[in-house]
């Protein structure tokens, strides 16, 4: 918990963060997790966000849809059922594109 709240829930890949945890591999990780009675890595990372973005919300007042949207991830809905607002975000993944570049020889 603590890696990822010094994290603010961003973490990377699940085996290199799980490296870092000192697990042999992110099944291990997955497998602490389920034991200590918490969700999945993806999960609990979501939550810690929401809650850095909340306490970011307290301290400077700053729009919650600011917040989210600085931090890079789209808002693919809302609902709104029984005055509790839910919105679905996602994190695009980065496009991934391959270059050539010449390399000229110099005599």
């Amino acid at each position: 918990m603590d890696a990822l709240a010094v994290s603010g829930g961003m973490f990377g890949t699940a085996r290199l963060f799980s490296a870092g945890l000192g697990y042999r591999d992110r099944h291990g990780l997955a497998r602490a997790l389920r034991r200590d009675g918490l969700p999945p890595l993806e999960e609990l990372a979501a939550w810690v966000r929401m809650i850095r973005w909340v306490l970011h919300w307290e301290q400077d007042h700053t729009a919650l849809c600011e917040i989210v949207l600085a931090e890079g991830m789209d808002v693919l809905g809302a609902d709104l059922k029984n005055g509790l607002l839910s919105i679905d975000l996602a994190r695009p993944e980065p496009e991934r594109t391959v270059r050539a570049i010449s390399i000229k020889e110099r005599q």
